[in-house]
C-alpha cells in the first residue's frame, strides 16, 4: 500500500509533498490510514502542507484504496481540484485519464 501511494503522489505532485502514508487503526478488512509528512511524522500535515498539497496527499489516498479495491468503481470529483490552478489541474486530469485508460484494460 504504501508504494502504490507513493506512486500516485508522485505523479500527481512529483516531489514536492513529502508524505508517507501509515495505517493509524481500524478494523481487518477496512483499515485506517493516515498521511504523515516524511521529515517530522509528528507534525500535524494541515499546519504544514498548502491546501493544494493537502488535496494532492488526499487524492493519492483516494485513488491508493481504489487501486487496491476488488472492484471497480466510477469517481465523480465536484470540487476537490477547483483549487488547484490550470497547472495542476492539467496535472490531475492526466493522471486521471491514465487511471481510466487502465481500468478499462483490466476490464478486457
Amino acid at each position: 500500500m504504501r508504494d502504490r501511494f507513493q506512486q500516485e503522489i508522485v505523479a500527481l505532485a512529483g516531489n514536492r509533498v513529502r508524505v508517507d502514508v501509515a495505517r493509524s487503526g481500524g478494523k481487518f478488512g477496512s483499515p485506517q490510514t493516515e498521511v504523515k509528512l516524511k521529515a517530522n511524522p509528528k507534525a500535524k500535515v494541515r499546519d504544514v502542507l498548502s491546501e493544494g498539497e493537502q488535496t494532492f496527499a488526499a487524492l493519492a489516498s483516494y485513488l491508493t484504496e481504489l487501486a487496491n479495491a476488488a472492484r471497480n468503481s466510477a469517481l465523480v470529483f465536484d470540487g476537490p481540484v477547483s483549487s488547484l490552478d490550470h497547472r495542476w489541474r492539467s496535472t490531475v486530469t492526466k493522471h486521471l485519464e491514465h487511471h481510466t485508460i487502465c481500468a478499462r484494460g483490466q476490464r478486457r
